[in-house]
C-alpha cells in the first residue's frame, strides 16, 4: 500500500507542474476527474494551488519592481548629486544606465504583476464555478 502523503505530494507537484506550463484549469480539472477525483474537490484543489502559485509569482515580481525603483532612484540621485557639485564647471554625470534599466524593469514587472493578478482572479472564479468574463 502506497503512502497517502507521498501520493498527495505527487499529486500536488503534478498540478503545480501543469500550472507552470500554463495548462488551463479546466484541463487539469478534467484530468483529475478522469483519475477518479470528485469534481468539486478537484476544482477546489486546482484553484487553491493556482492561487498559491500566482501569489508566489506576484511576490517575486513585486520584489523585482521595488528593486528596479530603487536602482532608478539611485541613478537619479547620482545625477542630481553630480549636477549640484559640478554644475558651475559645466560638467556633470548623467547616470542614465541605472535609470533606464530601472524604468524598463519596473514596466516589465508591472506588466507581469497585472497578468498574474488576472490569473488569480480567474482561479478564484474557477473555484466558485463561475463563467469567465
Amino acid at each position: 500500500m502506497e503512502n497517502p502523503v507521498a501520493q498527495t505530494d505527487e499529486l500536488r507537484l503534478s498540478i503545480l507542474n501543469s500550472l507552470s506550463l500554463d495548462t488551463s484549469l479546466e484541463i487539469i480539472n478534467a484530468n483529475l476527474v478522469a483519475k477518479g477525483m470528485d469534481e468539486s474537490l478537484s476544482r477546489q484543489v486546482v484553484a487553491k494551488l493556482a492561487i498559491e502559485l500566482g501569489l508566489a509569482h506576484k511576490a517575486i515580481w513585486d520584489k523585482k519592481m521595488k528593486s528596479a525603483g530603487i536602482l532608478c532612484a539611485i541613478g537619479a540621485a547620482v545625477t542630481g548629486g553630480s549636477y549640484a557639485l559640478f554644475a558651475g564647471e559645466g560638467m556633470y554625470l548623467l547616470a542614465w544606465g541605472p535609470m533606464l534599466f530601472g524604468l524598463i524593469r519596473m514596466a516589465e514587472a508591472y506588466s507581469r504583476v497585472e497578468k498574474i493578478k488576472a490569473k488569480i482572479v480567474k482561479a478564484e472564479r474557477f473555484a466558485r464555478n463561475e463563467a469567465a468574463v
